[in-house]
């Protein structure tokens, strides 16, 4: 293995090794390419904004950066409908929480203000922060540290919606493996 020596390389070797099924946690991080998308990631820290970028370009995922969620509200609004398949948010930022940031995309009065996939990145993972994060229009959250698998999992279901399968199996997934 080369190093550095990441999480997904680790999980990526002991799902070839044991030749493990899992669903989407099962396909190598290596095979999951998001080009030609873009989320918008929402952080106000230096070091989890590089990790959290690192992670998507890994994923061939493409990403803007807002450091609070005034910025994230403007980006969001200063771009063409359709620009981002997600937002990843943190919560507790200066200027704008990202409850509220989420709260006013929601308001925006543009066709995929209401319907954006935002998911709550912190580290505040207690029962009550899922729920306020469903609360204020989020549609999952995500606790930090970041658990690479369900980043992974998360963005996947978001962008190939349409190829995962259903209850049933009745779709496969259809990635660029």
């Amino acid at each position: 293995m080369s190093k550095p020596l990441f999480q997904s390389t680790i999980f990526n070797l002991l799902v070839q090794m044991l030749g493990g099924k899992m669903g989407l946690s099962a396909i190598p991080f290596s095979s999951y390419d998001f080009s030609g998308h873009r989320a918008l990631l929402v952080e106000d820290n230096p070091i989890n904004s590089l990790v959290a970028r690192e992670l998507l370009r890994m994923i061939k995922l493409d990403c803007d950066l807002a450091e609070n969620g005034q910025e994230a509200v403007d980006k969001f609004n200063n771009t063409a409908p359709g620009t981002y398949d997600l937002i990843l948010m943190d919560i507790q930022m200066p200027i704008l929480d990202g409850y509220g940031a989420t709260r006013a995309i929601r308001a925006l009065p543009r066709p995929d203000g209401k319907t954006i996939p935002i998911f709550a990145m912190t580290a505040d993972a207690f029962t009550e922060d899922v729920s306020a994060a469903l609360t204020s229009g989020m549609n999952g959250h995500l606790a930090k540290p970041i658990d690479v698998a369900k980043l992974y999992t998360t963005v996947a279901k978001v962008i190939w919606k349409d190829k995962i399968p259903n209850a049933k199996g009745q779709k496969k997934v259809n990635n660029k493996m």
